[in-house]
């Protein structure tokens, strides 16, 4: 794990994600924030154009979340997430850029950062993608997922902590059910919710997560040994 304490802990009803967007282009970055001013859980506290700026409002402003195009000018943004994720704080960095190249995808989980989404991404996408990082999951491409997981162990989801962090009670109780080998009716049955919601519950613990199969769920539940 990156040196450092984790993302402060919060209930999700409290939940308060300090944010920097970092993209040389003052357009794009005005845009991004009004997106997500929309949530009430996410805060933008500043913004930077370049490298130096970056490190510089860390330093300055301690966000839990660097939103971080790779793309700035002069500047390589794959260093600079070394760079970040060097900082005291354990600040997550989560890239959103044009590239759509899985190397680059790689180069960036390998640095460090802990999600890599492009600019066709919904704003409801990127506003949970920063909620996910921030809850120290992973957000990466789903074909691509498992793979990163396992070559940069570095960005999965550890710790007991983290896992009450990163899911919600309902999603908690979800999860150690299909641990137990539960089937989706079963758990429904079991928590008094209908199928549908659990698997709408299940479909956001994969996306908080970054783990598909569900083989690999329940042995991270059990890992983690939630209840």
């Amino acid at each position: 794990m990156r040196g450092g304490p984790g993302p402060r802990a919060r209930t999700a009803a409290a939940m308060d994600i300090a944010v920097l967007i970092v993209d040389d282009f003052p357009l794009v970055r005005q845009g991004i924030a009004s997106v997500l001013r929309i949530d009430p859980a996410i805060r933008v506290v500043g913004e930077a154009a370049n490298a130096s700026e970056a490190l510089e409002q860390v330093r300055a402003l301690s966000p839990d979340v660097v939103l971080l195009d790779l793309r700035l000018g002069d500047d390589d943004g794959i260093e600079l997430i070394k760079r970040l994720v060097a900082e005291p704080g354990g600040v997550a960095v989560l890239v959103i850029t044009a590239i759509e190249k899985i190397d680059t995808m790689r180069d960036a989980a390998a640095a460090g950062a802990r999600g890599y989404v492009t600019k066709r991404a919904s704003p409801r996408d990127l506003r949970d993608a920063i909620v996910t990082v921030f809850g120290g999951g992973a957000v990466f491409d789903q074909s691509t997922t498992e793979d990163l997981l396992r070559d940069f162990p570095q960005i999965a989801p550890t710790g007991h902590a983290t896992a009450r962090r990163l899911l919600t009670s309902r999603e908690r109780q979800v999860l150690a059910l299909v641990a137990q080998g539960h089937t989706d009716k079963e758990t429904a049955e079991l928590l008094s919710r209908s199928v549908r919601t659990v698997q709408n519950h299940l479909s956001a613990i994969r996306r908080k997560t970054g783990i598909h199969r569900r083989a690999e769920l329940a042995s991270w539940a059990t890992r983690h040994a939630l209840d």
